[in-house]
């Protein structure tokens, strides 16, 4: 980063720093120190001495509580999104337990028609490290469990707490189990239809319906009365009440009270239905079936598991449908409720058909391709930066040794005194060592590499603010390579008296990269930050490091199918 550049016109001596503190002295004939001036030097020596190791300790601390702050703030989020889908604490006050809980994910027999989130809610690596009893007795920060709020809280007293929250490698295979937690107020509908599950409700009873004469009966629904009919004509008997119907001929009298011989048609027929001579139209459309589900449904299994055994059921009812398969675009068959055997990358089809076409029609077409997994991956990688951007005066300089490591140095070190090039700091630099890699299955958590990055004194608009590591993989199992570019973007801070700010950091633009497809299956590969060292601090994705420290941080990935 740029400095403040201070030109100090004459060196101090330790004779200067001893008159400044109000000692002076004769100027002997020789040229040694006497035995008080070698006592007086010592003793600022020790007092300098202790001012720095008193300031680096608060900034230990002051970096310790941060990041204390930081990981409480992050957990009682989880805590809240884990209860908001169902999660309970009740009973549970030990910070490991509740870690744990977090760690668990809802059982299947709910999480397939929950309108919510199903996994776990943290890190399956996340631990904790308790205070000791003689660190409960002093006021360093902890983290206790508040069982009134359901949240962590950080205090300086009181009982013993969390003294930090770590991420131990050793926990990430292990396998948390399921729970039952509290329904959603809606469910997911796992069939055809609308995206949630409903049920009909019948219409709230209302006042029963008033009878009303009308004036002129013969112009009403019920058919019409004779041609000249009017208002005295009788519309027939139990006429055009469309629930009892009328008589097919009903029957008016003309102005002189005298029976017409043209009879009007009646409509309705008994409790509404359809008399023959009727002309309304009250038939009900058929309604589509369901399509049939399949078991296992998903369509990705390791590959090792093949031939699957598929079973297809019927979500309808078995009198009026029944369920057809074809498995690769062949012939259609009645499923008789054998299981179908399947191969990698085969597609299966399958629909409910009709025996009531009346009233239903056949379903839509399920159809599945089901997939091979790579079940585990081994390989190495070969790394280097390139295309470094910065400032007017971008100074660096790449090395690749040829071991599958590289490193860029960037920023210029040197300033102008009275004319002459004086080198007063020393440059950024940033290096990548892969690591080898092997026995890794599909969402298992594995080291790439470690990355380390020195926050240097540079001048002049001369550092880096963007570079690209590219990653060069070659997989044994299975045997594939790819290219990959990781951009990141480099943040120089301005110094000041908070150590925390004047951090610089390494910041990921891009976590998640596209590999080849194998048999069908595309992959990819997911990076973020793990351990940081002690020369500083950051997240998944964030590595800062203090002022003129080197921090080291681990690069971890994941592979996953798309």
């Amino acid at each position: 980063m740029d400095k403040v550049v201070v030109r100090i016109t004459k060196p101090l001596s330790i004779m200067n720093l001893i008159s400044l503190s109000g000692f002076s002295f004769r100027k002997n004939n020789n040229n040694a120190f006497s035995l008080l001036e070698g006592l007086l030097v010592v003793a600022i020596i020790g007092i300098l001495s202790s001012i720095a190791v008193v300031s680096t300790g608060g900034i230990n601390e002051s970096a310790k509580l941060s990041k204390l702050e930081s990981d409480v703030s992050s957990l009682n989020s989880a805590i809240k999104i884990y209860l908001a889908n169902g999660g309970d604490l009740t009973g549970v006050s030990d910070p490991q337990s509740i870690i744990d809980k977090l760690k668990t994910r809802r059982s299947d027999s709910s999480a397939e028609r929950f309108a919510g989130l199903r996994s776990s809610m943290v890190d399956k690596r996340l631990a904790v490290v308790m205070q000791s009893s003689t660190e409960a007795s002093t006021t360093r920060t902890r983290a206790i469990w508040d069982a009134t709020t359901s949240r962590f809280v950080v205090k300086k007293s009181g009982a013993s707490g969390v003294s930090y929250f770590r991420l131990d490698d050793a926990l990430a295979l292990g396998d948390y189990g399921t729970e039952n937690r509290e329904a959603s107020p809606i469910d997911l509908n796992p069939n055809d239809g609308w995206v949630w599950t409903y049920s009909d409700s019948n219409p709230i009873s209302g006042p029963a319906p008033t009878t009303i004469t009308l004036a002129n009966p013969g112009s009403s629904s019920s058919g019409s009365s004779g041609s000249t009919g009017s208002g005295s004509g009788s519309s027939g008997s139990d006429g055009g009440s469309g629930n009892n119907g009328g008589s097919n001929n009903g029957h008016g009298n003309n102005e002189d009270g005298v029976d017409v011989s043209n009879p009007g048609n009646g409509h309705g027929g008994p409790n509404g239905s359809d008399d023959p001579s009727g002309d309304i139209d009250d038939e009900i459309s058929p309604q589509r079936l369901s399509r049939p589900n399949f078991n296992p449904g998903s369509a990705y299994h390791a590959a090792s598991s093949f031939p699957l055994f598929i079973s297809i059921s019927n979500p309808n009812s078995s009198t009026v449908s029944y369920v057809e398969y074809r498995v690769d675009g062949g012939s259609w068959q009645s499923y008789n409720g054998s299981p179908v055997e399947i191969h990698p990358n085969q597609r299966l089809q399958a629909k409910a058909k009709t025996t009531d076409s009346v009233n239903w029609l056949d379903s839509s077409t399920r159809s599945r391709t089901f997939r091979p997994l790579v079940e585990n991956f081994e390989g190495m990688a070969n790394t280097y930066w390139h295309n470094p951007v910065g400032g007017p005066n971008l100074v660096h300089q790449i090395t690749t040794p040829g071991d599958g490591s590289s490193s860029i140095v960037h920023g210029n070190t040197t300033i102008v005194v009275n004319g002459v090039e004086q080198r007063v700091g020393t440059a950024n630099s940033l290096g990548f060592e892969p690591s080898n890699f092997g026995g890794v299955s599909l969402g298992q958590t594995f080291q790439m590499g470690m990355l380390t990055y020195y926050n240097g004194s540079t001048f002049n608009q001369s550092d880096a603010s963007e570079v690209t590591l590219r990653l060069d993989l070659t997989f044994n199992e299975p045997a594939m390579t790819a290219a990959i570019d990781i951009p990141f973007s480099l943040v120089s801070s301005p110094n000041s008296d908070d150590p925390f700010a004047s951090a610089d950091s390494v910041i990921f633009t891009d976590q998640t990269f596209s590999l080849p497809t194998v048999n069908g299956v595309r992959y990819e590969l997911q990076l973020e930050f793990g351990n940081i060292s002690n020369g500083g601090f950051g997240t998944g994705s964030t590595l800062s490091a203090f002022e003129g420290e080197q921090a080291a941080v681990q690069v971890n990935a994941r592979l996953r199918a798309r």
